[in-house]
């Protein structure tokens, strides 16, 4: 006996359910990051690749962006972290698409290419990498303080 894809989907009701608690759950995290200041020592703990290994990762900075861009600071958030900043429209347009799937059964006409998708990784791995690089212009990739 044949088996498809389909046998192994999650219900609708199911991904609504995990949809609803995506978004509750990055509300709530964006409203605790707007109003408990990353920039003050204490208030979150280091960074763990950071603390182990000295480096940044390609996250580090990723709180003090969002609290910049919560308050209105997009300028302050480009210097915390700019591939988070400059990811938002992607993740925007992702995000309703999945809307669109999730609620109303649109399947997106077109899906993203293997090749970008590869694209993608490869950016952020050169990031990641790049915002180590103790040169100008990579240096300023590095997260700021405040």
């Amino acid at each position: 006996m044949a088996t498809t894809k389909d046998n192994h989907r999650p219900s609708s009701r199911s991904l609504r359910a995990l949809y609803v608690a995506a978004l509750v759950f990055s509300g709530l995290a964006v409203a605790v990051v707007y109003w408990r200041d990353p920039n003050q020592a204490g208030n979150y703990p280091t960074c763990p690749f950071y603390a182990v290994t000295g480096l940044y990762c390609a996250g580090c900075g990723s709180m003090r962006a969002t609290h910049a861009l919560s308050h209105g600071q997009l300028w302050m958030a480009l210097h915390r972290n700019p591939l988070l900043v400059l990811s938002l429209p992607f993740l925007a347009v992702s995000f309703v698409a999945w809307t669109r799937r999730v609620w109303f059964g649109v399947v997106p006409s077109r899906r993203l290419a293997q090749g970008w998708i590869y694209g993608i990784f490869a950016l952020f791995v050169a990031y990641w990498i790049l915002r180590n690089v103790p040169l100008w212009p990579f240096s300023s990739l590095a997260p700021t303080s405040p």
